[in-house]
């Protein structure tokens, strides 16, 4: 028997309610309307352009040790490593505005506004964005386990010169941090 013989034998109803939800599903997934996170036709129809410069962070703890977030450490510490500063990184360079409500307000429109009531939990605001150097440097403590007076990040501009190795083209500042 199938699932959906054993599921009308159960419940009428409920069967009913499944397959129609799954019909629904392949109806708007067909005319590609993006209505689940799992079916984002975006994620697969671009062209992946080739990078010629990379930009990746540099994080220097007290004006000396420069930490090296891929290795030595187990995958969810590199992931906290990286990840909350590369995700700030980009609210800075989209204005300060969270990238995720930039995308909400893109793909709802006139509709943003339902989410009102649940803003300040979903985005990170201009409350939330001055504390991250802090917080980022208490974990940074705790994951190096290096007492950290001053906090530096930097952003490296990378290329591949002609034998493949990578090369540093420009080195900026991103943010500095000091214990108070």
């Amino acid at each position: 028997m199938t699932y959906f013989s054993k599921l009308f034998q159960y419940n009428k109803r409920l069967c009913l309610a499944v397959t129609a939800f799954c019909a629904l599903l392949v109806v708007v997934n067909l005319l590609k309307v993006e209505t689940t996170p799992a079916f984002i036709w975006g994620m697969y129809s671009e062209k992946e352009v080739e990078t010629k410069e990379y930009r990746i962070l540099k994080i220097v703890v007290n004006d000396s040790v420069i930490i090296d977030y891929s290795a030595k450490y187990a995958d969810a510490t590199r992931f906290y490593l990286l990840s909350p500063l590369t995700y700030y990184w980009a609210i800075t360079e989209n204005g300060q505005i969270d990238p995720e409500e930039s995308f909400y307000r893109r793909k709802l429109g006139k509709y943003f506004g339902i989410l009102n009531p649940v803003k300040n939990d979903l985005f990170n605001d201009s409350v939330q964005q001055p504390v991250f150097m802090k917080w980022y440097s208490d974990y940074l403590e705790g994951a190096t386990h290096i007492k950290i007076n001053r906090l530096d990040v930097d952003i490296l501009n990378l290329v591949y010169n002609k034998e493949g190795r990578p090369e540093i083209r420009r080195e900026s500042t991103f943010s500095k941090w000091r214990r108070q």
